[in-house]
């Protein structure tokens, strides 16, 4: 089964396992100028590059928005909604995790911070370029549905 793990932000995160996992991170900062708007269009424009890239994906998993601060909330909402509206169109499965769920599940605790995950991620593959946070956070989430569906 295809899978692409996304840790949705303006920054995300992304990892793929086929046909052995890899990953890396898409800048969906829109330029000088454009609207806020961009970044939605940016993220559909990458699922479709990447997907018809790879051949298909069968699922795309994500992070659930969460956190204190509205406006970021609200951010990764409507990133989400572009995934799924993507993947109802493509008839791609999709499932999510809430940030917590990710983080005990790599680290045992469910408030490990950035570098905790960091961490994790680069010990488990240390033959990776794991480049920030945000790929491992997807790296890990792809982890956690590979073992969830024992794939």
């Amino acid at each position: 089964m295809k899978i692409l793990s996304l840790d949705l932000a303006t920054t995300t995160g992304w990892a793929f396992n086929e046909p052995n996992i890899n990953g890396g991170t898409w800048d969906l900062s829109p330029k000088r100028g454009s609207s806020q708007g961009m970044k939605l269009i940016k993220l559909r424009s990458l699922l479709q590059d990447f997907t018809h890239t790879v051949g298909g994906v069968d699922m795309i998993v994500y992070e659930n928005p969460a956190g204190r601060f509205i406006n970021g909330v609200i951010g990764v909402a409507e990133l989400v909604a572009v995934v799924k509206t993507f993947c109802e169109d493509n008839q791609i499965e999709y499932t999510s995790y809430r940030p917590t769920e990710v983080k005990k599940w790599a680290t045992g605790k469910g408030n490990s911070n950035k570098d905790k995950m960091l961490k994790e991620a680069k010990s488990r593959w240390p033959e990776i370029n794991i480049i920030d946070d945000n790929m491992a956070d997807a790296m890990l989430m792809l982890g956690m549905t590979e073992k969830e569906f024992n794939l």
